[in-house]
Formats: C-alpha cells, sequence, structure tokens
C-alpha cells in the first residue's frame, strides 16, 4: 500500500510539472535519461556526511549535482536527505563545468542513477514536497 502512495503522488507532481513547463522530458537519445526530470531550487543532498552538495535536478532514475569534488564513474554512494532519508546510487558521469582561471577551484556537475526506482521515487516527492515548504508561492495551487 506504501508504494501506491508514493506512486500517486509522484504522477500528480508529473502531471502538475509538465503543465507549468518545470520538467525536462527523457530524452531517448542521450541513453541514461530515460525519466523526465524535475528541476531543484534550494535542494541539498548530503554525500559522505557532513559534506553537503547543491542538487541540480532529480528524476526517479536518477539525480545531478554540483560538486567541488570529482567522483569517479561507477562509484557508489549513499545520498542523504536532510539527514532523515537516504539512497544507493551509482555515479554515471561527472564533468567539469567551470573553473577559475588558476585551475585552483573547479566545479563539477555529477551526474548518478539510482539503484532502486522505488527509492527514487520517494526522495524525488520528499524533495519536491520539501521545495514546496521552503517556497509556497513558488510552486502555486496544488
Amino acid at each position: 500500500m506504501g508504494e501506491y502512495i508514493w506512486k500517486k503522488e509522484y504522477e500528480r507532481l508529473l502531471q502538475k510539472a509538465r503543465q507549468t513547463g518545470e520538467i525536462a522530458e527523457a530524452d531517448q537519445k542521450e541513453g541514461h535519461r530515460s525519466q523526465p526530470r524535475f528541476r531543484l531550487n534550494h535542494s541539498h543532498v548530503w554525500i559522505r556526511v557532513p559534506t553537503r552538495f547543491d542538487l541540480i535536478e532529480v528524476s526517479i532514475a536518477g539525480v545531478s549535482f554540483l560538486s567541488n569534488l570529482n567522483f569517479q564513474v561507477g562509484e557508489n554512494l549513499l545520498l542523504t536527505l536532510d539527514r532523515a532519508f537516504s539512497v544507493e546510487a551509482q555515479v554515471i558521469e561527472c564533468s567539469l563545468t567551470e573553473s577559475d582561471s588558476t585551475f585552483m577551484e573547479m566545479c563539477y556537475r555529477v551526474g548518478c542513477a539510482f539503484n532502486d526506482l522505488n527509492h527514487g521515487m520517494q526522495m524525488l516527492v520528499m524533495l519536491k514536497e520539501m521545495e514546496h515548504h521552503h517556497n509556497p508561492s513558488a510552486s502555486g495551487q496544488d
């Protein structure tokens, strides 16, 4: 029964995001992007606690975030959401997005695939609900 509730809430968020344009649809040409991605604002995830990373996008299949660390493709991570919910994911891409002119400060975009789509769905729903609570006016009416 618990899975049904998560799926119902995910479907509601998906429909709403499509209406408001807050979603990037899956693009099969990109290979690993098999699920629609929700844009995130003011959401974070902790990896190797207490390091916090700013999230960019999430889908039920995975998540992307910005990092000053270079993660290795294939590396397994435990992503923790507000220190209350954790989900396992594997790094599938890590690319340099910017640096200063001396290359002393680097910024990487890291993409991870969740090991379990049900856990990914739970994380997505919780992230969007947390965003709604942090900024209820930005999400419009439910």
